[in-house]
């Protein structure tokens, strides 16, 4: 290999280096740990008290994964949802049990693009028919996705097409630190902030 196509092939690295470090989070702004949400009366609408309890706590572990928890109201009713960092954006690892032969199951994964910084729309329809039961599952069947860029300030709107009044409203930074949570079903609306 000739001296130019040596020092072609480390500017080459030098470049996608410098690109690569530019475009990650700056991990001293990430928010680590449990983040609280408390439920905001002042900007809500609530008819249906049982709805006030779809509320959510945030576990942030690293700069490259969550848990969001998912209280559906009553002692011991709630669900968890990981994500993960790849390619600057927070993917659902969305868990999707099969039906083996002689009744057991095998678990695949199905990653959901849900929070970036870029403005997108599409529409998730799963694999499998899927029936919603209750209001909270109305969020993992089909919905369509709308992620809006507005300076520093990040929304993803995850709108039901089979109940379109339901619908979850994430707020973030630019860090993938998620502030406020609204969730809305027929006329409620329920608002959740990060407590300081």
């Amino acid at each position: 290999m000739s001296n130019i196509m040596k020092l072609r092939l480390v500017l080459l690295v030098l470049t996608i280096t410098v690109i690569v470090s530019c475009n990650k989070p700056n991990s001293s702004n990430i928010i680590l740990g449990e983040i609280v949400f408390s439920y905001d009366s002042i900007n809500s609408k609530l008819i249906n008290q049982e709805f006030k309890y779809d509320s959510l706590f945030i576990n942030r572990i690293g700069k490259d994964s969550m848990i969001i928890t998912r209280y559906l109201g009553g002692k011991g009713y709630y669900f968890n949802t990981t994500f993960s960092l790849k390619n600057h954006l927070f993917y659902e690892n969305r868990q999707i049990p099969q039906v083996i032969i002689e009744g057991e199951t095998e678990t695949s994964i199905v990653l959901i693009p849900t929070f970036m910084q870029n403005d997108t729309n599409f529409i998730y329809i799963p694999k499998d028919d899927f029936t919603a039961f209750f209001v909270n599952d109305l969020s993992l069947d089909k919905c369509k996705y709308q992620i809006k860029n507005n300076n520093d300030e990040f929304i993803t709107i995850k709108q039901s097409l089979i109940d379109t009044t339901y619908r979850e409203i994430y707020y973030y930074d630019k860090y993938y630190n998620i502030y406020k949570y609204i969730n809305t079903w027929k006329d409620n609306e329920c608002v959740y902030e990060r407590k300081e």
